[in-house]
Formats: C-alpha cells, sequence, structure tokens
C-alpha cells in the first residue's frame, strides 16, 4: 500500500518544520572479533594528525594489501544487512539503557541518511511498546560490488588513525571490526536513538564525558577527479551525530595519497529534516492502525522507498520465519533476548 508521497501535505500528527536538537552520547560499543562488546572503547581509533604531521596518510599507498583481501573465500565479501541486533542489544545492556529505551524510533544512522537524500531503500520495520523499529531488509543476499573501493577506504582510515588499544597494529585492515555511537536527539517531537560508526577522534576526547564535538570522519575520492561530489550526504551522515569535521584523502590511480583535505560539517537542510520526520510518522502512524494478522508475532512491515514514495506491505508469517533463518531467535525483526529484557525491566518498574 502506499504510505506517504512528498507531494502529499503533512499528516496532523508531524509538525513542521522539525528542528533537530543537538545530539547525546548516550553509550558506544566495540565489535571486535565478532563479539560486540557494550559501552567499550576498545575498538575506537584516535586520529593521528595533529601540527606537525597534519596528514598522516599523505604519500602513503592505500592498496597495500588489497589483492590478498580480494582472494578471500566469498562468503567474507557478501554484503550483510544492517539487522538491529547489535543496536537493541546495546539499547537494552547500556548503562544509560533506560534513556535509550524511551526513544519514539530506534535505528541505524545510514538508514535515516538515506531516508533523508531519497535514496532508493528497502527496510523491515515493526512498532513495539510506542517505539518503532527501522532495519535493513535482510531477505535478498546480494555481493558487495565496491569492495576495492571500501577497502582502500578502511586502509586509509588505518592510516589517518591509530587503536586506543594496543590489540591491534597500525597497519591491519580489518573490514569486519567497528566502534559506534549510540546518539539521542530530537527530531521534531520525536525522540530518536540512531547508531552510527565513527571512524575516529580527535585526542581531547573524553570516554568518561563523551563529546560528539571530537568525532572526526574519514572519507576517500579519486585524486584524478577532486572535485568533490556527494557533499550533501556526507553533510547528513556526520550532522546526524553532530560530527564537526570530514577529513578526505584523494589516492591517485596506484593508490597513492597525492592530497589530503579538512572540510567542515553543514547544517542539515531543514527540507531534508522535514522529510524524514514526516516518514517516521507515517511509519508510526501505519503500524499503530493497521495490525494485520500475524498469528501472534510482532508486525513486520517491508517498506520500500523510491522516487519520493514510501510503500508497505506486510510481510507473512513464512516471510518472517525466512528472514530471520539461521540467526538468533526473534519476534519479527526483535531478538527474544531483548524482548525478555524489555519484559523484565517492565516488571522491575
Amino acid at each position: 500500500m502506499r504510505v506517504l508521497s512528498s507531494l502529499d501535505p503533512p499528516s496532523g500528527t508531524c509538525t513542521l518544520p522539525a528542528a533537530l536538537a543537538p545530539a547525546t552520547q548516550l553509550t558506544c560499543m566495540s565489535l571486535v572479533n565478532e563479539q560486540l562488546k557494550i559501552d567499550s572503547t576498545e575498538s575506537m581509533r584516535y586520529f593521528t594528525g595533529n601540527d606537525a604531521n597534519p596528514s598522516p596518510a599523505l604519500q602513503k599507498n592505500v592498496r597495500d594489501g588489497l589483492r590478498a583481501f580480494l582472494r578471500r573465500p566469498l562468503g567474507d565479501k557478501a554484503y550483510k544487512a544492517r539487522r538491529l541486533d547489535a543496536v537493541v542489544a546495546m539499547c537494552a545492556g547500556a548503562q544509560r539503557s533506560a534513556e535509550m529505551l524511551e526513544a519514539d524510533v530506534i535505528t541505524w544512522r545510514g538508514i535515516l541518511t538515506k531516508i533523508m537524500i531519497r535514496a532508493d531503500l528497502c527496510l523491515a520495520v515493526s512498532y513495539y511498546e510506542g517505539t518503532l523499529y527501522l532495519e535493513e531488509d535482510s531477505t535478498k543476499t546480494r555481493f558487495d560490488d565496491n569492495l576495492a573501493w571500501n577497502y582502500t577506504g578502511r586502509k586509509f582510515e588505518t592510516l589517518s588513525s591509530r587503536p586506543s588499544t594496543a590489540a591491534t597494529t597500525a597497519d591491519d585492515v580489518d573490514m569486519h571490526t567497528l566502534w559506534a555511537v549510540g546518539i539521542k536527539r530530537r527530531l521534531g517531537t520525536l525522540d530518536i536513538v540512531l547508531v552510527g560508526e565513527v571512524d575516529c577522534v580527535d585526542a581531547q576526547y573524553s570516554p568518561a564525558e563523551p563529546s560528539p564535538s571530537h568525532y572526526v570522519e574519514l572519507k576517500t575520492r579519486k585524486f584524478e577527479s577532486p572535485q568533490l561530489r556527494n557533499l550533501a550526504k556526507w553533510d547528513i551522515q556526520s550532522g546526524l551525530i553532530d560530527c564537526p569535521r570530514i577529513f578526505v584523502g584523494f589516492p591517485d590511480r596506484a593508490g597513492v595519497v597525492r592530497e589530503t583535505r579538512n572540510l567542515p560539517v553543514f547544517p542539515i537542510p531543514q527540507d531534508k529534516l522535514d522529510w524524514c520526520a514526516r516518514v517516521l510518522h507515517a511509519l508510526i502512524d501505519l503500524c499503530a492502525t493497521e495490525h494485520g494478522d500475524r498469528t501472534g508475532g510482532i508486525n513486520v512491515w517491508q517498506v520500500r522507498m523510491k522516487d519520493g514514495e514510501v510503500h508497505a506491505n506486510l510481510m507473512s508469517d513464512r516471510q518472517v520465519a525466512r528472514m530471520n533463518a539461521g540467526g538468533p531467535r526473534k519476534n519479527g525483526i526483535l531478538p527474544m533476548t531483548f524482548l525478555a529484557a524489555l519484559a523484565k525491566r517492565k516488571g522491575m518498574a
């Protein structure tokens, strides 16, 4: 069914313009060797640029190790949809869990970015006890068609930063280790918890008093075509977590970084914020009023966004079971362990 079009007037539940309140880091998580560690900075990295050496990756080759990476088994190269398992585990297990679980919306930062830029998007969406949960649709497996570029980007990140612990060496490139932050902020009338990977932080970042003002995003662009495109997307990605700075490297065809630049992050345009607020409100209205007929399970909506329109279809029990096959036990898109934690917290209230 059609849920929303950019040509529709705003719904009564969505007040525009939708102001975006400042971001607060409530928690963070480290993913190391496929192990999730909540409230952990183990996989956090520090930016190594300074006054004496402002461009640590300059004249270094970001293609070193690429051939060995491309010879890995195909399973290592499959694109893995960003499901909510790690996000909700962090929400339930963090020291500031209560604040996170009060949110109206819980999702990944990348999903909100794609909504704002109106990218083609397919999501799995559920609404449970007053909270909207959004994750990427994982019913279709595909291979990452940007493997080489993704590797060189991660190599640039590795060369431009150092680990916060001695767990890895400076030259290690690990595509599966990440450090992500749990941010809470208000968009219009909605309290949103969004989780986003942070490439590194500056030397002033304090885990005891974490501030997004010390985040640093790292990007690469081809040296042969240095005109910077997609700046609006970069601004939205960084702006959603209140990251103030983007450090860009420009490798040539051989992979050698020939130039670097520091870019400021500009505010997210109001029309992008308004569209995101409209989409989220429309999905909440849909989920709260259309109950469907799943037999005892939490409803899951397959939501498709394209060309300024949002369409949704209620997934069947069979579709949901197929989506969750081989993973942890779930009710809809929510892990049973998370639902048990919610029930326990509710019983203690």
